[in-house]
């Protein structure tokens, strides 16, 4: 174990979880894998809840996260390669009930604009930055009952705990907590980084660490700002944007494609499928 930062979020490594630190629940993304399924075939006597269960989303509640007790001879723990890309692990002594209803009221969150908005607190790659974000007031009410959550990333699990409890809400206290306007850019900043490394990734940039690596992710972020400018901010247009801007990067230079990409009378999706006919028919 190494300890990260000191402070107000106790921040440790793990190379595995320390199964024998109290209570732990698994809560896992049911938009990405079976939860129920996989619990069950992994436990003959899991307790598991649905948090969308008796809410608002009760429609989704195929998708809805899904929170796991594991029995004492569960087999969850040997197969997290199975689910630990999808899902955390908290520590609380709470009951069930109790960790899932407050977990139910932080379903959704409010904006800084007052709009409420999914928070996918359970994905592993997101919790870090959401609760290192918070101060010692907002991790502490945020957390409520739990001492402690667990996510795995870059091949260890990392622990974030608030220095103390706070009180659990009710599932009917949904969107109690507000971003500030700091977090939220802090948020998108973190995920603009995650983006341009998920862009190095698929276009097989180099390292980070080499000066060619920061090179080609310099052009990414040049090549993600002009299609924001072009109007393409869903990552799969964006994601496509930088396919063909890769592959003919003096073209898409040409007065007429530059003026197809920029019509705004043609939807986004639309712009791309015509820019995309145009280059491969010039190939």
């Amino acid at each position: 174990m190494r300890q990260e930062q000191p402070g107000r979020l106790n921040m440790t490594r793990h190379e595995d979880i320390p199964t024998n630190d109290g209570h732990l629940y698994i809560l896992l993304d049911g938009a990405l894998l079976e939860a129920a399924k996989l619990a069950y075939s992994h436990d003959d006597n899991p307790t598991v809840q649905h948090l969308y269960s008796g809410t608002r989303h009760s429609a989704a509640i195929e998708v809805s996260p899904c929170l796991i007790q594991p029995s004492s001879a569960s087999r969850l723990w040997r197969a997290e390669g199975d689910w630990r890309h999808a899902g955390i692990v908290l520590q609380s002594d709470a009951e069930l009930n109790v960790l899932a209803d407050h977990l139910r009221s932080l379903i959704s969150i409010r904006l800084p604009s007052h709009q409420l908005a999914y928070c996918r607190f359970y994905s592993p790659s997101w919790m870090g930055c959401l609760l290192g974000s918070c101060s010692n007031d907002e991790l502490q009410a945020f957390s409520g009952p739990v001492q402690h959550w667990f996510a795995y990333e870059q091949a260890a699990w990392l622990s974030l705990g608030p220095s103390s409890t706070g009180a659990p809400r009710q599932a009917s206290e949904e969107g109690w907590f507000c971003l500030r306007p700091e977090q939220l850019d802090l948020l998108q900043a973190d995920e603009e980084q995650r983006f341009i490394e998920r862009m190095a990734g698929h276009f097989e940039c180099p390292s980070a660490t080499a000066a060619e690596g920061v090179a080609a992710r310099d052009q990414l972020e040049r090549l993600i700002l002009q299609a924001r400018q072009y109007g393409f901010t869903q990552e799969h247009q964006c994601t496509h944007y930088l396919e063909l801007a890769q592959r003919f990067p003096e073209e898409l230079k040409t007065p007429e494609l530059s003026s197809l990409l920029a019509d705004q009378g043609l939807a986004t999706d639309k712009r791309l499928e015509q820019a995309e006919s145009r280059l491969f028919s010039l190939a």
